[in-house]
């Protein structure tokens, strides 16, 4: 586990090409580490949340010009005395100014270490920490806006309502098995208790639902370009991302491995993939390509089937992509490519047997194109309309823990509705408030907290 009484540092910002970087210093003695490699002002006489312009220097040499933001406890990200030291971006710079700083006694940081001290010095809980590590890493514009809700507590009240609405109930219950003179059936019925623990149910479950929808948040959503060899899959790619990523020629089997590329359609983040050509080929390398395609159909959320819109009806190959999909047809859209030329209207006809999503396009000229985009919209459009405006957890962890509280809101339900023992009853709702004592943070152990924050980047 983290040492939390010594000094760290790291950089906060992203390595790489840039005008200017952040070294995060935090820890009782920070203050007075930075201020001996400071010049120009006495950083241990300046008020908290203040900036100063100086130089950073060792042994009288400068080192570089930089703004110091001096942050006094328990007024800071961690809670303790730290130190924000903005530099240039230059990484000999950067490197520098750590090492002098270590030379003077902190320490490198460790994944998480700055959030792990808020965290310890009730800065923030644990659902707030793990929306720290959400927003850095989230890929849509959606993500954003939920990891700062969480952030700003939402999460966090939103459970601590449930759990006020349990121990509601289990002191209700514990009053009957203190007074047994009292007619409990009476009391319990009045308080309408199997009502109240059902409507918590629906509200404990629509949360852990929502967890489903994670990968919208996410930009894990995956959308793979399939079809027979030289269909123009990856010039349909080209055309969609509006730039010549892949090469492309008219000699099949050209892509021979699997291509990954970025995209965002209307602030939703997609993971674009270009694949090896579906076909019987005796070339060993090829080959490899074409089983990676395969296992790429069978994960993938959204499938671009690439048809040559002057070729006949490719029935062998449906048939071979729907026994790999295992029928799952509603996530296929084919893209009737090559559309500006002589088209087989016969196609036609046996497409819209399948009822499958198509749209016709001419990836040289790039018509379709935008129609495609909307289209692969529209497969997710209504999931993300539906989780625009709710809370939604992005974190297995959580998700697990609430799939646990609902099981014990189950049965200490069924409990009191077979009259089978409110102490019983009582016993489930008690191990709630341990069970979501671990979402906080509250009752997590050290080997979790542990595990959390390993998964953070240095600097944060």
């Amino acid at each position: 586990m983290f040492n939390s009484h010594d000094t760290i540092v790291a950089l906060a910002s992203a390595r790489g090409r840039g005008s200017i970087s952040i070294i995060r210093v935090s820890g009782k003695d920070s203050i007075d580490l930075v201020n001996q490699c400071f010049k120009d002002k006495n950083l241990t006489t300046v008020d908290g949340n203040t900036i100063h312009f100086g130089y950073i220097i060792d042994q009288e040499k400068m080192i570089d010009q930089v703004l110091v933001a001096v942050y006094k406890e328990p007024q800071s990200y961690t809670g303790e005395n730290s130190v924000e030291i903005t530099c240039h971006a230059n990484p000999l710079i950067i490197d520098n100014i750590i090492n002098i700083l270590i030379n003077k006694g902190a320490r490198l940081a460790r994944p998480g270490e700055f959030t792990f001290r808020a965290f310890m010095n009730d800065k923030m809980n644990l659902t707030q920490a793990e929306a720290v590590a959400e927003l850095v890493s989230t890929k849509s514009l959606q993500g954003v806006r939920n990891s700062l809700r969480q952030l700003h507590g939402e999460l966090h009240n939103r459970l601590d309502e449930i759990l006020n609405e349990i121990n509601d109930i289990r002191s209700m219950l514990e009053a009957v098995l203190d007074f047994p003179e009292e007619d409990e059936t009476l009391i319990v019925k009045e308080g309408h208790i199997s009502e109240r623990l059902e409507n918590i149910e629906t509200v404990v479950q629509k949360l852990s639902d929502s967890y489903n929808h994670a990968k919208i948040l996410s930009g894990s959503i995956s959308v793979t370009i399939i079809g027979k060899t030289n269909v123009g899959k990856s010039t349909l790619m080209n055309a969609i991302l509006g730039e010549d990523r892949v090469i492309t020629s008219h000699i099949p089997g050209t892509t021979r491995d699997i291509i990954h590329e970025d995209i965002i359609i209307d602030d939703i983040h997609f993971k674009l993939i270009d694949t090896a050509g579906l076909r019987d080929s005796f070339d060993d390398i090829e080959l490899k390509g074409i089983e990676r395609t395969k296992a790429k159909i069978e994960i993938s959320d959204i499938l671009l089937w690439v048809i040559d819109h002057t070729e006949k009806w490719p029935s062998k190959l449906f048939n071979q992509i729907e026994t790999i999909i295992k029928g799952e047809t509603n996530k296929i859209i084919i893209v009737l490519n090559k559309s500006d030329l002589k088209t087989n209207s016969r196609l036609e006809n046996e497409i819209k047997k399948s009822g499958i999503s198509t749209v016709h396009t001419s990836a040289l000229s790039g018509k379709g194109i935008q129609k495609l985009k909307s289209t692969i919209l529209e497969k997710i459009v209504n999931e993300s309309q539906k989780i625009s405006d709710d809370l939604i957890i992005t974190n297995l962890r959580q998700k697990k823990i609430l799939d646990k509280v609902k099981l014990h809101i189950r049965q200490a339900r069924k409990i009191i509705e077979k009259r089978g023992g409110y102490e019983f009853a009582s016993i489930d709702l008690r191990e709630i408030s341990e069970i979501m004592g671990e979402i906080s943070g509250e009752t997590t152990t050290e080997d979790i907290l542990d595990r959390i924050f390993s998964n953070f980047c240095i600097g944060k």
